[in-house]
């Protein structure tokens, strides 16, 4: 497994259709996914795999719906400081303020990738 083992691009996915149903024969789908992805929580694509992998799983009866609920919350926590990164980097325009309002389902105005991501860790 370690030759397996990959790095996430910012924007890249990492999940293809075979690699999912791959992933989905494991007792774990997201525990196999953060394995063989160590940093897939550290990139927006990552996240949007990692959600993939959730609601998949919860879909085929790998996950009970509590466990679905508990990673959906790290995934927000990992988006949470995704922002909160983005903040000190200087070179992007985050708002992390926006960015929490948008999380909890304000009504401000939000960037189409934000609203892409809320509905990916919302299960949307």
């Amino acid at each position: 497994m370690a030759n397996e083992i990959a790095t996430v691009e910012a924007n890249a996915s990492v999940l293809t259709p075979s690699k999912l149903k791959k992933l989905l024969t494991e007792q774990s789908p997201p525990a196999a996914a953060l394995i063989r992805y160590p940093d897939l929580l550290q990139s927006h694509g990552g996240l949007i795999d990692f959600a993939t992998v959730v609601s998949a799983s919860l879909a085929a009866g790998k996950l009970t719906p509590q466990i679905a609920r508990e990673l959906r919350h790290q995934a927000e926590f990992a988006y949470t400081v995704q922002m909160a990164q983005g903040m000190g980097e200087g070179g992007t325009q985050v708002n992390y303020v926006q960015q929490l309002i948008t999380l909890a389902g304000g009504t401000e105005s939000v960037s189409r990738e934000a609203r892409q991501t809320r509905k990916v860790i919302n299960g949307g």
